[in-house]
């Protein structure tokens, strides 16, 4: 089959105005089957696929039409969306899936399941390498929810949502007026329960405005509750921010950050708190890391916290399989990135700090930073039982100097650093980024006209 872009504008197709809010009123295109004149609500069939610019940067929206159909996938609308999916993946293009249906489109019969479900392979493919942000706009039921679930970022209303792989009605059906589909069903339940929705918007306004700033920094005024000593630290790195995954485990606190123009991905474990790295902690990072990832963003790390949760509970959570997880996922990140450790930094505590070993830059100590395998207290406690090993501590801990020396000839660090000089720190790791940049472009160059060189040598030396 097909398809064509046709250039349009809100004025113009008055029925997109449900995403006004989200994109630029002008540079918009509906994807369609060729051979239509004009795109209208109802040859659009339940669907609106559409290509159009946040802040000026291309994106791609699918969006459910509730009006039409209960936005649901029929033949028709689920081969347009694979198409679609395929052209945003050949360019690149991030997409933002804004899901409001009730399922497959039982009226066309068991004929249309392949169709439908074929959406869930082109949609997984995407995102591999793309930015792919889902919205739970209403109802998402059925497929609509699977395909909610293949976001990098997950976001749903808070009380317009209803999500479940069935409709009220089988469900009544089946349970009874008894069971309550709605609040079984709920944003609230959904978030509390499982791991589904990354984040609950209170209304359409606030879920553009996250949309926006995670897909083309187009920064809106965002509540950050933040300390003193937290806002302190974070003026000192970057000039704006926002947070990612903001209602998950604040051990550690999640950001797009700029700084002169330029992103970056930012861990911070909130001074002035217990930060024991838990399994809710260690999700968030993977999440933000993962969506830091999409977005090809160099990371940072501020790190303050005295290490794993011993506690029985989050053993019998898997915290050991999450830390490796966690582990492995640092080692594989693509992008620069560097720890900055201005508080402790005691046992695994020190897979946030992306040491070297795991592919980071050298690590950076602030005067005031504590590191260790654990507390010195700590230590103490453990081995007075046996006075020979308590001994032998005590002798290899006197090589343990205060200026950190023994962990900077070790490799373990790259500097120490009075906390004021911090500033010029980041600005020198986010200069190295480009710098890299440009060397890999010039590699490339380099060797795309390796042959046309040599032929050129060849002929000046005859």
């Amino acid at each position: 089959m097909n398809y064509f872009s046709y250039p349009t504008s809100l004025t113009e197709s008055k029925y997109l105005r449900p995403i006004a809010g989200l994109i630029d009123e002008e540079n918009i295109e509906l994807f369609h089957l060729f051979g239509l004149d004009k795109p209208d609500r109802k040859k659009m069939n339940g669907c609106f696929t559409i290509k159009a610019t946040i802040n000026s940067k291309k994106i791609g929206i699918i969006y459910n039409d509730f009006r039409v159909y209960g936005g649901s996938f029929g033949k028709e609308n689920s081969q347009r969306i694979c198409a679609f999916l395929k052209e945003m993946e050949l360019t690149g293009t991030p997409v933002i899936f804004m899901i409001s249906s009730i399922g497959v489109r039982i009226m066309e019969g068991r004929g249309v399941f392949p169709y439908a479900f074929k959406i869930v392979p082109h949609l997984r493919n995407f995102a591999k390498n793309n930015l792919l942000i889902t919205a739970a706009m209403g109802r998402c039921l059925g497929l609509g929810a699977l395909l909610f679930a293949c976001g990098d970022y997950r976001l749903s209303l808070k009380d317009e949502t209803s999500l479940n792989l069935t409709g009220p009605e089988v469900f009544k059906m089946f349970f009874g007026e008894a069971a309550n589909f709605e609040e079984i069903s709920s944003s609230k339940r959904q978030f509390e329960q499982t791991d589904i929705i990354n984040e609950v918007c209170l209304n359409k306004e606030i879920l553009n405005q996250r949309i926006q700033s995670i897909v083309a920094n187009k920064i809106s005024e965002q509540d950050l509750n933040l300390s003193n000593k937290e806002e302190a630290l974070l003026n000192s790195v970057s000039d704006n921010l926002v947070e990612v995954y903001p209602q998950h485990n604040q051990a550690i606190r999640t950001f797009i950050a700029t700084r002169d123009g330029k992103r970056f991905g930012l861990f911070m474990n909130p001074p002035g708190k217990a930060n024991l790295l838990n399994v809710g902690c260690i999700d968030r990072f993977n999440m933000a890391l993962a969506l830091f990832n999409k977005l090809g963003l160099p990371v940072i790390s501020l790190v303050d916290t005295p290490g794993a949760d011993p506690r029985i509970d989050q053993n019998d959570k898997n915290i050991i399989a999450k830390l490796t997880t966690m582990s492995i996922n640092i080692v594989d990140y693509p992008h620069p990135k560097i720890g900055v450790i201005y508080g402790r930094c005691y046992g695994g505590a020190s897979v946030f700090s992306f040491p070297e070993v795991f592919g980071g830059e050298p690590s950076i100590a602030f005067e005031e930073a504590n590191l260790g395998i654990m507390s010195n207290q700590i230590i103490d406690q453990l081995l007075c039982g046996s006075p020979r090993f308590h001994s032998e501590w005590k002798e290899n801990s006197q090589k343990e100097t205060a200026c950190l020396q023994d962990m900077i000839d070790a490799g373990v660090i790259g500097k120490r650093i009075k906390k004021e000089k911090i500033t010029y720190e980041i600005d020198l790791f986010l200069q190295g980024d480009d710098f890299l940049k440009e060397f890999s472009r010039g590699v490339q160059l380099l060797s795309a006209n390796k042959e046309k060189f040599n032929t050129d040598m060849k002929e000046w030396t005859m």
